[in-house]
C-alpha cells in the first residue's frame, strides 16, 4: 500500500516537474524574442536624429503608421484605427 502511495506522488510530482520546465522554456523563448525586438528598436533610435524633426502632420502621421495603426487626415484633425 506504501509503495502505491509513494508511486502516484512520485508520478504526480514528476508531472508538475515537467509541466514547469515547459513553462520555463516558453518564457526563455519570450525573453530571447523580446530582447531582440529591444534591440532592433533602440538601433532605429541611434541611428536617427529625432532631435532636430519637427512635429506636423506628416511626421505624426509617420509615426501613427510605425506602431501599426492606419492614420487618416480630415482637415485639422489625424484620426486612425
Amino acid at each position: 500500500m506504501a509503495i502505491a502511495i509513494t508511486s502516484i506522488l512520485a508520478i504526480v510530482f514528476l508531472c508538475l516537474y515537467i509541466c514547469k520546465m515547459q513553462d520555463y522554456t516558453s518564457l526563455q523563448k519570450d525573453n530571447q524574442w523580446l530582447k531582440e525586438q529591444q534591440g532592433r528598436n533602440s538601433s532605429k533610435a541611434d541611428s536617427e536624429d529625432t532631435k532636430d524633426r519637427t512635429l506636423d502632420p506628416e511626421t505624426a502621421m509617420e509615426a501613427i503608421r510605425y506602431n501599426g495603426f492606419v492614420p487618416e487626415t480630415d482637415g485639422h484633425w489625424i484620426t486612425f484605427m
